[in-house]
This record gives structure tokens, C-alpha cells and sequence, in this order.
């Protein structure tokens, strides 16, 4: 779940070699609305003194990060660690602290060859510890979880994921199946592994002590800041990604919105904001109730307007923040002008993408999601997907969007795709050959034939007039032919001139 806060942190630092570690601690704490860089400070890796007490242990390390960096960032370091029951007992935990070196060194056959000589008990413990230093505490702050499984019968085929790195990996999670899971956690996709996943729970407890600190302004006052806006030219880590987008990202059930907007929080440190969760968030602060999904959703919006999740979330947090988010599906026309025209008048850039993806491989996508736990039902695929686009968002994303992705060739050429699109510049947007719906709407809606709309496009038009028997646009109509009308380029141009001015 989301958590949109009123500010956010200076940029916490993670002391860390391992890139998909780097990239979950992102995700995860991106939802809070922290952000995450790796520490870059030192060429070598802190010391790990194995042998001492976990809290000891993991000070050692964190103290000699402190001094290289300098104590006024907040800093972390994470550790994990492995307890094969069968060859531990209680005052020894194997493979422990040497996890990562015990596991190059050994094989999957020798392992249970091993626990086999020693009662055949195949019980482990995976848990992963974080130390955390905030300036102006004058003590470390210690997170601990674990998840308990046992050791495969065989070690997952780890082939790398494309999307989340830190599964797929060849380590202990290729051959770990978590209690109440069916296969290695390493195999397992981000929806399923979430519910055992021994990081991203202790990633949790670290994002929520962070918002306590936030909120009682316990740490210095130095400490909460917006962050900033790159100067022109300025370097980027990542790309050379404009700090002042608004990435909006529409489309249908199932064609890769999420896995985009997870990509971009994870790869360009941005503030991901889902819209399905904001929903259910804004419901609560209005005092809405009703049945989780879309009942809900059209009884918000009924009682509140149909850009309610626009107006009282998404451009509060991205005036907040003093850079860019990425906000994945949006339901509403209406939503997305309050969106365009909020950032017309303030010169910054809305920027939506529309993901496509055949009916078919949208439709695997949610089975599978309904197998990892997500809450769409995959045997109400045709009447969801139907009833969501009719809220007219990702029914006219073909009309307004600045960039089309077509999600075709599976989730590497879809990040790949992503990628390009979050560096693109004025005039450089990814489009597609111009379809028939895109060039007969937009036609239609500057040129005022509307007959044209009126057969294919009801909801666009209404009836004509008994006296003067002529068509006249629909609330959407008149919405949608506002947003044909902002040309997104020249909100772009703005936005150029601005920089270079300043």
C-alpha cells in the first residue's frame, strides 16, 4: 500500500554492493515517499567482524559506513542471514553471518546430503537485519524479519528477473520455499513473493520508523526537506530524466502500468502513486463507504467528482515533493485535465503514457496476478476490463496520450521501451502510426462534425436538439476535446524556457 506523506526525507543512503537489493529498498520505501540512494562515498566494502552479536555485529559495520560518509545522512546497511535448522543448535546459527560465503562455496546435493547425516529436518530461517543511523539520534536503530520455510527438493531455475532483480537470483532464495508457498521464493513473482518476503518486511519497519521521526519531528529539523529540482545539465546517476514530470500512465487491465510505474520508482527514485490504492485512500479520508473496487470507486466519484483522486492526492504530492512522480492508472478524463491544466498554469509537464497490450496477454496477466494474490478475479476478466474502461480514461488513451507503449514482446522490451520513453524530450515522444480512432476523434472534435462520433462514440455526444435537430457534446465530449486541444509539446516548450531562464 501507498502511503502519500505531507514531506519527505532527505535522501536516506544505503551502503550496499548488491544492485537488486538497491532496487527493492527503492520500491519499497518509494511508496512511503522516501527516497533511496546508493552510497557512493567509499570504493570498498565496511567490514562484517563475524562472530559478534547481531545488534554488535551490524554496528561495527554501520560505524565504519558513518565515518566514511559523514554522520549527518541518514545511512543504512542490511544483512542476511541463513539458520539451517538440521546443522545449527542454541548457541550456534549456520550458516549465519557467512551466509553469502558458505552459499558460493556449497550446492544444493551437498546440502541435503548434509542435513540428511544430521535428522533430515529441512526447516530454515532467512532473516534479514537492518541497522540504521538518522542524525541527531544518538544511538543506531536496529530492524529484524525473518520467514521460515524449509529447502527444496530442487533449486529453482534462477534466469534473472527482468523487473524485479532481487528475484531470480542464484542465492539462498533459489532453494528456500517459504511456509504456506509452493515453490522456491526466488521463483516466485513480485505479487506472490511479497507475502514472504523477509526484506521487504524489515524495508517496511524502517519506512514507518522513518514516518514517526517525520511526523513528531524527532530527528533534526535539517533533515525534512523537499527534494529538488536538477539545474539544466546537471548529471543524473540513472538518465538525464527532467525533474519536473508528471508521468501519468493509463491504460487497460493488464497491460503493464504497474510493472512500468514499479520500474520507474525502482530505476529513476520516483514516487510511485497507483491509482487503485489511492482510491480506497480517498474513500477513507472522505468518509465514503462501500464495497472495495469499482462500487467503490463510483461512489467516490459520484459524491466527491470524478477528479477527486487528482485533486485532493496526485498534484498536492507532486507540488509537495519539488520533483517528479509517476502516477499509474488514472480512471478519468476528468482527472487527467485537472492533471494538463494544473500543470499549464504552474509551466511544468503532465506527461501521459498509454500502455496497449492485446486482449489476450492481458487477460494471462490477471490470471496470473489472481494466482499470486492480487484481488482481480481472472473469471470476471471481460465485465472488469469492460466496466473499467468505461470510466474513459483508458477508453480514449489512444486520443490523448503524448507516448504509446505496446506491451507485445514481454517485460524486458516493456522496461526497455519505458526506459526510452522517461529520457524523451520535446518532439522525441514514442508514437505509433496514427490508428483510425485517434484520427476520427480528434477530426471530429476540432473540426465540430460530431455526426461522426455519434454511432461509434455515443458517450461523446448527445442527442440532437428536438427544435434544432443538431448534436452537441457530452460533459465527456466537451472533456475530452479540452484535452485533444493542450497540446502536450508546448507545455514542454514551457517548461524548457523556464529552466533556461532561472
Amino acid at each position: 500500500m501507498s502511503h502519500p506523506v505531507e514531506t519527505v526525507l532527505t535522501p536516506i543512503y544505503f551502503s550496499t554492493s548488491n544492485l537488486g537489493k538497491l532496487a527493492q529498498a527503492r520500491l519499497v520505501m518509494c511508496q512511503y515517499g522516501f527516497e533511496v540512494n546508493k552510497l557512493l562515498g567509499h570504493s570498498s566494502e565496511y567490514s562484517e567482524p563475524y562472530g559478534m552479536e547481531r545488534e554488535a555485529f551490524l554496528s561495527a559495520g554501520l560505524q565504519e559506513v558513518v565515518e566514511r560518509a559523514g554522520s549527518s545522512s541518514i545511512v543504512f546497511i542490511e544483512d542476511t542471514t541463513v539458520r539451517i535448522h538440521a546443522l545449527s543448535n542454541e548457541t550456534m546459527e549456520f550458516p549465519g553471518q557467512e551466509t553469502k560465503e558458505w552459499f558460493a562455496r556449497t550446492n544444493h546435493d551437498a546440502l541435503l546430503t548434509e542435513i540428511e547425516r544430521n535428522g533430515g529436518d529441512r526447516t530454515a530461517t532467512v532473516r534479514s537485519d537492518i541497522a540504521l543511523h538518522v542524525p541527531g539520534l544518538d544511538r543506531f536503530v536496529f530492524f529484524f524479519g525473518s520467514q521460515t520455510g524449509a529447502v527444496a527438493d530442487e533449486p529453482a531455475q534462477a534466469d534473472g528477473n527482468v523487473a524485479y532483480p532481487w528475484l531470480g537470483r542464484r542465492d539462498f532464495s533459489s532453494w528456500f520455499i517459504p511456509s504456506g508457498g509452493t515453490r522456491p521464493l526466488a521463483a516466485m513473482s513480485y505479487e506472490e513473493s511479497r507475502r514472504f518476503d523477509y526484506r521487504e518486511h524489515c524495508l517496511r519497519q524502517v519506512a514507518a520508523r522513518l514516518q514517526e521521526y517525520q511526523a513528531v519531528g524527532q530527528s533534526s529539523p535539517s533533515l525534512f526537506k523537499k527534494r529538488k529540482t536538477r539545474e539544466p545539465g546537471q548529471m543524473s546517476l540513472v538518465s538525464d530524466l527532467y525533474l519536473d514530470d508528471l508521468i501519468v500512465i493509463v491504460g487497460k487491465i493488464g497491460a503493464g502500468k504497474t510493472t512500468i510505474g514499479r520500474y520507474l520508482s525502482m530505476v529513476h527514485n520516483l514516487p510511485h502513486f497507483e491509482g487503485s490504492t489511492l482510491v480506497k485512500q480517498v474513500a477513507v479520508r472522505m468518509n465514503i463507504d462501500g464495497q472495495h473496487g469499482f462500487d467503490l470507486a463510483d461512489r467516490l466519484f459520484a459524491t466527491c467528482g470524478l477528479d477527486v483522486v487528482e485533486r485532493e492526492v496526485v498534484w498536492p504530492a507532486f507540488e509537495r515533493g519539488g520533483g517528479p512522480i509517476v502516477y499509474t492508472g488514472a480512471r478519468t478524463l476528468e482527472g487527467l485535465l485537472y492533471l494538463r491544466k494544473k500543470a499549464q498554469e504552474t509551466g511544468l509537464r503532465c506527461i501521459v503514457w498509454h500502455v496497449d497490450a492485446p486482449e489476450m496477454t492481458r487477460h494471462i496477466r490477471v490470471i496470473e496476478r489472481v494466482r499470486d494474490g492480487d484481488n482481480v478475479a481472472g473469471h470476471r476478466f471481460d465485465a472488469d476490463s469492460a466496466r473499467d474502461t468505461e470510466y474513459g480514461a483508458a477508453k480514449y488513451a489512444d486520443v490523448i496520450a503524448d507516448c504509446h507503449i505496446r506491451n507485445t514482446r514481454g517485460v524486458g522490451e516493456l522496461l526497455d521501451a519505458a526506459a526510452r520513453a522517461a529520457v524523451a524530450r520535446e518532439g522525441e515522444f514514442i508514437q505509433p502510426a496514427a490508428t483510425y480512432q485517434r484520427r476520427a476523434i480528434r477530426k471530429a472534435l476540432t473540426t465540430g462534425a460530431l455526426d461522426i462520433l455519434a454511432k461509434k462514440y455515443p458517450d461523446l455526444v448527445s442527442q440532437p436538439d428536438s427544435r434544432n435537430d443538431y448534436w452537441r457534446l457530452s460533459r465527456r465530449g466537451s472533456v475530452l476535446q479540452e484535452l485533444v486541444a493542450m497540446t502536450p509539446l508546448e507545455a514542454a516548450r514551457r517548461s524548457r524556457r523556464r529552466h533556461v531562464s532561472n
